[in-house]
């Protein structure tokens, strides 16, 4: 499905459209509509502040807070980690602004972050006395389908496109982890 949001459609229909959108691409979109932080800044907080002051060392943070929530939750709240990068970003980065390009920057981060994790994890599998077999051949062919579901997604042009698209590697890495992390019986 397609969305195109131009300046022909009533309010209503951009709310429409943005109800058939789900999770973190909705709040995301509604934000942008709407002007807002689709995350409050935590900038006063307690929380620990993280590096997102380039692209590596922001990839670094990301990586470092998705691994921490791994670690800290059982293995059947793991799902609740999937986007705690993104958020945490999105309430530091440029001062916790919250706009379009933050999202599109947080959101490629943690995507990016999660490629990393998936990495680590698949090549741990890999080590493992009892890895699957086939499990070199179901990684390839995953990627492919990743890399093409993700391609079909975010084929469009606005700036969107960007964050459907680091949404969408982000949602299928940490899926994947998921699944390979229960292979290893981690």
């Amino acid at each position: 499905m397609v969305l195109r949001f131009g300046r022909t459609g009533s309010l209503e229909d951009v709310f429409l459209k943005l109800l058939s959108l789900s999770g973190l691409t909705a709040r995301i979109a509604l934000s942008v509509a709407l002007g807002v932080p689709a995350f409050p800044s935590t900038a006063n907080s307690t929380e620990k502040l993280y590096d997102w002051s380039s692209d590596e060392v922001a990839v670094d943070s990301a990586e470092a807070i998705a691994r921490g929530c791994l670690d800290s939750v059982e293995p059947q709240e793991r799902d609740s980690c999937v986007y705690t990068p993104t958020k945490v970003c999105v309430s530091q980065f440029d001062g916790g602004k919250g706009n379009q390009y933050d999202n599109n920057q947080c959101s490629g981060f943690s995507a990016m972050a999660w490629g990393r994790i998936l990495d680590d994890v698949y090549g741990r599998l890999l080590q493992f006395k009892g890895a699957p077999k086939g499990i070199q051949k179901s990684q390839s062919m995953w990627r492919a389908w990743s890399d093409f579901d993700c391609e079909i997604r975010s084929n469009y042009e606005g700036t969107m496109a960007a964050l459907d698209n680091a949404n969408c590697h982000l949602d299928h890495r940490a899926n994947r982890v998921m699944e390979l992390k229960y292979l290893l019986r981690e």
